[in-house]
């Protein structure tokens, strides 16, 4: 239980890590949004999945990457969303002051 915590806890700081990065670095708004939600939602599905898979201890893989999956896309959407924000914010905030 423990070692399952902390890859959860390293992989999914990991992920939103990606997340923001996507959501910040990309010029175009929309673009940036919607890269920082599907990217990191795709390799997060997909590890989970493949996880199950390959362990062969899950008897059913899919099903156990549901709740992944109906919670990352909605995590990435507010975290990338709130971070694009904040960019935004400061930017703002600093051409003003100059």
């Amino acid at each position: 239980m423990l070692k399952q915590g902390s890859y959860t806890f390293l992989f999914g700081g990991g992920v939103m890590k990606g997340c923001k990065y996507l959501a910040t670095k990309i010029k175009k708004k929309s673009l940036a949004l919607a890269t920082a939600i599907i990217v990191p939602s795709l390799f997060s599905i997909s590890m989970v999945y493949g996880i199950h898979q390959m362990k062969g201890t899950t008897p059913k893989p899919l099903e156990s990457t549901i709740p992944t999956a109906t919670l990352i896309i909605p995590a990435t959407a507010f975290w990338g969303n709130k971070k694009r924000k904040e960019l935004e914010l400061n930017s703002l905030s600093s051409s003003e002051n100059s």
